[in-house]
């Protein structure tokens, strides 16, 4: 569910974007996005063994489980929503 709710949310940040500033602009958006996905395991990593904080944070997620899951589950619908309103309304204005 998480890896979906990040993907989904990945496009709805992209396709947007697309649409408004077309193929060549966001070439560096994905080659951003690429490197990011490397890049933040090892920085996730980095920050759970410095911070007590944001343990105590990951542990409540553990303990509820099923209410985070639904939050995170509203939350992708509602940004893939916007993002595809937004995108139909650049799309339907640009010229062919």
């Amino acid at each position: 569910m998480y890896c979906f709710s990040f993907i989904l949310i990945a496009f709805s940040l992209y396709y947007p974007l697309y649409f408004k500033y077309g193929y060549n602009s966001m070439k560096n958006f994905s080659f951003a996005f690429y490197f990011l996905s490397f890049i933040a395991p090892s920085f996730l990593k980095k920050l759970m063994n410095n911070n007590s904080s944001f343990n105590k944070f990951i542990q409540y997620i553990l303990i509820n489980l099923n209410k985070t899951l639904f939050i995170i589950f509203i939350f992708t619908l509602t940004i893939f929503s916007i993002s595809l309103y937004i995108s139909i309304s650049i799309y339907k204005n640009k010229d062919l």
